[in-house]
């Protein structure tokens, strides 16, 4: 599966590897100790373009509790073993200002099935509905953090 994420980045086809979601099984994740609940801050309601975080000037993750940028948010940073309160519930992400590879995790301390959000030198990255393409990640998400070496 990373060689078909390593192909699909270098030909810039980001879409086909959210497409294929990089599923890996826990006991190929890396165990990594719980810092203990989430410190996510929590923000204002989104607009329908975003512009209510214009000025972010580093990589930074936002979640959402409903598709399309709607419902409860907060600012997640770039890493996070452990959701709290947003512990399946995150059901669209926008990741501004970001070149690095970002993993996603449906168990605690980067655990079980988990999909790969590549890197983009066009600044940020939109998933409107993690129901897209498949249901099976909304409402599922429960850790992420950069990839490592570029995989999950």
């Amino acid at each position: 599966m990373s060689q078909i994420i390593r192909r699909s980045i270098a030909t810039g086809t980001a879409v086909a590897v959210f497409a294929l979601l990089a599923v890996t099984s826990a006991t190929e994740a890396a165990a990594v100790p719980s810092a203990g609940p989430s410190s996510f801050r929590q923000g204002p309601a989104a607009t329908a373009d975003n512009s209510i975080h214009p000025n972010i000037k580093s990589p930074d993750v936002w979640f959402y509790t409903d598709a399309n940028y709607s419902g409860d948010q907060a600012d997640a940073g770039t890493q996070s073993p452990n959701f709290g309160g947003f512990n399946d519930r995150v059901s669209s992400i926008i990741i501004y200002n970001d070149l690095q590879s970002f993993c996603f995790y449906v168990d605690a301390n980067y655990s079980g099935a988990s999909f790969m959000s590549p890197s983009d030198t066009s600044g940020n990255r939109y998933y409107p509905d993690l129901s897209i393409p498949n249901p099976f990640w909304n409402d599922a998400l429960s850790s992420f953090r950069p990839a490592l070496l570029g995989s999950c």
